[in-house]
């Protein structure tokens, strides 16, 4: 196990260190960083260490598609923002005891939007719509676990249409005799083959590292990400236009605010009964807390809860999230064990 921690520790630090000077920017494509997996939903979001789970965490790191998921169908709807809705479908299979594929198909329709023009007199109606095809493959070797995800995007906002091209890279090691994971994660390294406009957008990058562990007296799993190695101050707003920052020292007045820029990294998730039929599962979200909460105004965005319930071959999932005072999303999932029939 020890040589395990040590090689997945020494590829993050050497990845680290290769992209400490990335750049870091407000890019383009958000889609492509939704939660599909109500199970890591949950638990706070970006969990990349979660092995032998739901189906869709290979969205998250594709070196969780593993063994154990062969012949699965994986299918989820989302209720998500001002009549968005989103949704995934999924289905993996084995090569053989060391090779797994798996393919999936997403979506997120925006809805319809009236049209205007200069002085406000209406000219109908646009709509604008995400789709996604993936492709993925893992191979285990010992107690390790690679994959990747080969992704395709098309997306049309009215008559402007775009598509990327993009890949996932993820590494899991999995100890069964300590219920120790650990994953390492490299998101949305791609370029767009057919821009919006005559700019070619940004991809959002991440570089990722996860933790989880079952406790050996307690039927409790918790997990812990530390996400965009490649950049420390990933704030959208500055701090002071924002109010309740943790781990600051009000009186100062040359803040650094050093440990909200550290926080922002984090997301913790915890699940309780993990390897029953019946899980309850939580999470927190620092950086969409920060990001997504109003001066003044106590609300539960950036935390996250959802159970899941087993019936012989099904698996069905449920996640709340609420991401402002004025809006909250609603995850429902259901994974069918096919071969089990």
């Amino acid at each position: 196990m020890k040589k395990g921690i040590l090689l997945v520790l020494g590829l993050l630090s050497s990845t680290f260190f290769a992209t400490l000077q990335a750049q870091y920017t407000q890019a383009s494509y958000a889609f492509l960083q939704l939660e599909r997996s109500a199970q890591t939903a949950a638990m706070g979001g970006k969990q990349y260490a979660l092995a032998n789970g739901s189906l869709a965490n290979i969205y998250d790191n594709p070196a969780a598609l593993q063994a154990s998921q062969h012949h699965n169908l994986y299918v989820n709807a989302i209720n998500y923002l001002a009549d968005i809705t989103h949704g995934n479908l999924l289905y993996a299979r084995n090569i053989d005891s060391l090779w797994q594929i798996a393919g999936g198909l997403s979506y997120l329709n925006y809805g319809k939007f009236e049209r205007t023009l200069d002085n406000g007199e209406s000219a109908g109606e646009f709509s604008g719509s995400d789709k996604m095809l993936s492709i993925f493959g893992s191979r285990s070797w010992k107690n390790y676990h690679f994959g990747v995800q080969l992704k395709a995007l098309f997306s049309n906002i009215d008559t402007y249409t775009s598509s990327i091209l993009a890949t996932d890279w993820g590494i899991m090691y999995s100890d069964t005799s300590t219920a120790l994971s650990l994953g390492l994660v490299v998101k949305n390294v791609g370029f767009v083959i057919d821009p919006y406009a005559t700019s070619r957008e940004t991809l959002p990058f991440d570089l990722a590292f996860s933790l989880s562990k079952t406790l050996e007296h307690l039927p409790f799993r918790y997990a812990i990400t530390v996400h965009h190695l490649h950049k420390w101050d990933i704030r959208f707003a500055p701090p002071e236009d924002e109010t309740d920052l943790i781990f600051i020292d009000d009186n100062n007045t040359n803040k650094n605010y050093f440990g909200d820029k550290l926080m922002r990294h984090f997301t913790f998730g915890g699940e309780l009964f993990p390897d029953k039929a019946f899980n309850l599962r939580f999470g927190y979200n620092h950086l969409r807390r920060k990001e997504l909460s109003l001066n003044n105004v106590r609300y539960l965005n950036g935390y996250t809860f959802g159970f899941g319930i087993k019936v012989r071959q099904f698996k069905f999932d449920y996640t709340f999230a609420p991401y402002h005072q004025a809006a909250a999303t609603h995850l429902f999932a259901l994974q069918v064990a096919l071969g089990e029939f």
